[in-house]
């Protein structure tokens, strides 16, 4: 195992992709979720693992997707919906990516923690960790986020200082298993 130095690596970079326009079609939550775990008719090999918290996903993706479909049921909301799904990526840095392939720490151990932030706050998410292609410069690991909240009903509302901080806490997250690892 590589020992740390007295700095910690660079952390990623969390960009959330759910703009303005994003996502407001219903049938947003199939092709976000089919598209993290490549099932959208454009086949690669570059997924390394997919799962979801707090819906299935030992079944298959069309079981997860109708368990979205089924806690947005629960937002009662005059006019338009918006967005029905969020979708988050996370960007190991190079230095994240290193230590975590010295320290043979498994990717889908670090998504799942990951993943598990967004459910802390009320959110099913279904996520998926891609390594490094001709597109992508560094491992990152895709969250699908349901929009509607499972305890309260109430619709998720990210903005650019919660992106932030989120992403203040992945990194930390990632951090600590790398310690650990």
């Amino acid at each position: 195992m590589k020992e740390l130095t007295k700095t910690p690596p660079e952390g990623g970079i969390l960009i959330n992709k759910s703009g303005e326009g994003n996502y407001i079609n219903p049938n947003s939550i199939n092709n976000v979720i089919k598209y993290i775990a490549r099932e959208n008719g454009k086949p690669k090999d570059d997924l390394i693992c997919c799962g979801a918290i707090a819906a299935t996903d030992f079944t298959n993706t069309d079981i997860t997707i109708r368990q979205f479909e089924c806690v947005q049921l629960l937002h009662k909301r005059k006019g338009n919906f918006g967005r029905y799904i969020d979708h988050e990526v996370y960007s190991f840095s190079e230095e994240e990516e290193n230590m975590i392939l010295q320290n043979d720490i498994p990717f889908e151990e670090i998504a799942r923690k990951m993943a598990q932030d967004f459910y802390n706050d009320g959110f099913q998410v279904y996520y998926g960790v891609r390594k490094k292609d001709d597109n992508e410069k560094h491992f990152h690991a895709h969250f699908a986020v349901n929009t509607v909240n499972f305890r309260t009903g109430k619709k998720r509302h990210e903005n650019m200082g919660d992106t932030k901080k989120r992403q203040d806490r992945l990194r930390q997250l990632v951090l600590g298993e790398i310690n650990n690892g």
